[in-house]
């Protein structure tokens, strides 16, 4: 049997096209921005109270939680006056210090070197310039069983920008 009736829809021109297509970039658009504010708001945190305690590297996470911690380098500075762990600076080649720097270790030669380092339970604090390689070595660390790390995002060039003093590498 034959069809004999004609199509009723709608008729799609070039200009419902055009139309359809600059929707459908705005939404596009519009979600991306929104996605964008989300993901900042979900990166900040708290202010500290002034009768908060002093910031100390954190014990031994929980089975199944994040293996290190990550601070801002303004927690550093806070952290630097009473200092209860190890600060090793992993960027190669070195340039400059966090003053109170312990460890001068190349990122790529940390697991060579675990004799410098303190016990695996012990707080460490590692930094770099920029937060990558200090990352990478955070991670080396965590794999060789370190336990109390934490890693300064944004290295020395965040220390810098936050109006802080370097020193030189010896």
């Amino acid at each position: 049997m034959r069809c004999q009736g004609r199509f009723t829809g709608p008729i799609v021109t070039n200009e419902s096209l055009t139309e359809m297509k600059s929707f459908r970039w705005t939404a596009i658009w519009c979600g991306s921005i929104a996605l964008a504010i989300i993901f900042a708001a979900c990166g900040k945190s708290g202010t500290a109270s002034s009768n908060a305690a002093p910031l100390t590297p954190s014990p031994a996470p929980e089975k199944g939680a994040a293996k290190f911690r990550t601070i801002t380098a303004s927690q550093l500075a806070e952290m630097l006056p009473a200092k209860t762990f190890t600060l090793v600076n992993v960027h190669t080649p070195d340039e400059v210090n966090i003053p109170q720097t312990d460890l001068n270790i190349r990122f790529d030669h940390i697991a060579e070197n675990l004799a410098k380092l303190p016990s695996k339970d012990s707080p460490i604090v590692i930094y770099c310039r920029s937060g990558q390689m200090s990352r990478k070595a955070t991670l080396t660390l965590v794999e060789l069983g370190y336990t109390n790390l934490t890693d300064v995002a944004g290295g020395f060039l965040a220390w810098k920008a936050a109006g802080e003093a370097t020193i030189p590498v010896p």
